[in-house]
């Protein structure tokens, strides 16, 4: 393992926090399955760590954790440290749940909305208002009113003021 991670960061040149979380995952993965040689890992002791794994992290960890031991068998194979990747034999994919951002950006908000129709066919032009009451670019349609405090002019769209 300590030549794996001279290899990492002498030939690929990684990051200095790469190399910290694969030595990190390396020794856990280590104590987990305590055998004395590498080539003694089978697919079914891959996955029942992966499967604990599961159970104690968040899907991007696991799957972080999966790619270093994926990139030390890989390199054990090609220095032919072991005959075959005991990864060849098992599928790791899984779905990561979907988290939605805690706020939305505001720009996203103002686009969201400018696709929103207004009410009136055929709104004025933005230039037939008095600049005084040109905060915003973005009309909104009468049944947004709540989203701040609005000005309705003869156009029968509103914007923000």
């Amino acid at each position: 393992m300590k030549n794996y991670l001279e290899h990492c960061k002498n030939q690929k040149r990684l990051d200095g926090k790469t190399l910290k979380a694969y030595r990190i995952d390396l020794n856990q993965f280590q104590a987990a399955v305590p055998l004395s040689d590498i080539s003694d890992i089978t697919p079914e002791i891959l996955e029942d760590f992966i499967a604990g794994l599961h159970r104690i992290y968040k899907p991007r960890t696991v799957k972080r954790k999966i790619a270093s031991l994926r990139a030390l068998f890989h390199y054990c194979e090609y220095k032919e440290i072991i005959i075959q990747n005991p990864f060849y034999k098992i599928q790791v994919k899984f779905r990561e749940p979907v988290v939605l951002p805690k706020t939305i950006p505001l720009h996203t908000v103002e686009s969201f909305l400018s696709q929103i129709p207004c009410t009136r066919q055929d709104p004025l032009p933005e230039e037939k208002y008095p600049p005084r009451y040109r905060r915003s670019r973005t009309p909104l349609c009468h049944r947004h009113a709540d989203f701040g405090t609005v000005l309705t002019e003869k156009g029968g769209c509103e914007f923000i003021r």
